[in-house]
């Protein structure tokens, strides 16, 4: 067993080959992190490595995915060459291509707080994701993967650690997103890809128009006092439209579905208290005709001419 590469420094994931046959087995674990997770081995086919990156190709199943493990060099002036190696390296890869780990770069002011943002290098690295087509996956649990302290207090943080996929990849993975996880002890936090169950944001939501509220009856007297009473000016009655909308959505005209599985829930009472009637009548026409069916009573001479109708 030998290590083709190794992050301890990023954190992000170490890639051991546990053989040097022709169909080795790649085996990705997080590093560095207190909470122990399981090892995962995929079969794997190495493909590509060098100082600052490692490629391989990864299958489960029919899914054939290329992964490029990356620690870019700290020395900017070595970046830069490097993102021209893995542009050529793009041009060899077909399908799916995610590349994970330390870039070392920035590409947005909000991806750092303190410092002098670099604007140069940051378009260098923005213009090598254009040419290769790769988009920036979403993350959560926090803005930041590398920290600086002095005396105790963060001076300079940055978000340098991140992954990044082409189209192909993004449409084999819609749901894949990073997770940014705690900080022990290296200056990086770890950051974990997950491939879905991306939580979702309760943020405010944006106001629509529902074509249901048409059908009540008390919608259109809304709209139209409304419109009344904005003064000629279509801003102020859209506004009052959609203030009054959400008023009468949630006071008014409620959960249709709510509504729906109660009035079901009646009609299910209703039906059974039918029932119940019904077997209160037959029992009571039973009893009435063993009192009175011997005689020419008028009860008895009406249920034969019902029973006569009916026949």
């Amino acid at each position: 067993m030998f290590h083709l590469l190794d992050f301890p420094r990023s954190g992000i994931i170490t890639v051991t080959p546990m053989c040097t046959s022709l169909k080795p087995t790649t085996t990705l674990e997080e590093s560095g992190c207190s909470k122990k997770l399981p090892k995962i081995q995929l079969p794997s086919f190495l493909s590509d490595f060098n100082n600052y990156s490692i490629t391989f190709t990864v299958s489960l199943g029919d899914a054939i995915t290329t992964c490029t493990c990356v620690y870019a060099s700290p020395n900017a002036t070595m970046r830069t060459p490097f993102w021209t190696y893995l542009s050529d390296l793009n041009r060899s890869i077909a399908g799916p291509w995610m590349l994970i780990g330390d870039f070392n770069e920035t590409i947005l002011h909000s991806d750092q707080r303190g410092g002098i943002f670099n604007h140069s290098r940051a378009a260098i690295f923005s213009n090598f994701m254009a040419d290769c087509n790769l988009l920036d996956l979403t993350a959560i649990g926090g803005r930041f993967t590398w920290h600086r302290n002095h005396n105790g207090h963060r001076i300079l943080s940055k978000k340098l650690d991140r992954a990044i996929a082409n189209v192909d990849w993004r449409l084999s993975f819609p749901e894949a997103f990073i997770d940014v996880l705690c900080r022990t002890h290296s200056d990086h936090n770890l950051i974990l890809l997950r491939f879905g169950g991306l939580p979702q944001s309760r943020g405010h939501r944006p106001f629509r128009f529902e074509a249901a509220w048409i059908g009540h009856v008390d919608y259109a007297n809304l709209v139209s006092n409304a419109w009344n009473s904005s003064n000629h000016s279509t801003s102020v009655a859209l506004n009052k439209v959609r203030e009054n909308s959400i008023i009468f959505n949630k006071d008014v005209f409620g959960n249709i579905f709510k509504r729906k599985r109660h009035i079901e829930n009646r009609l299910k009472e209703y039906n059974h208290i039918l029932f119940q009637e019904e077997m209160f009548w037959y029992q009571k026409s039973r009893e009435k005709w063993v009192k009175f069916g011997d005689k020419n009573s008028s009860f008895f001479m009406l249920k034969l001419l019902l029973e006569g109708k009916g026949t």
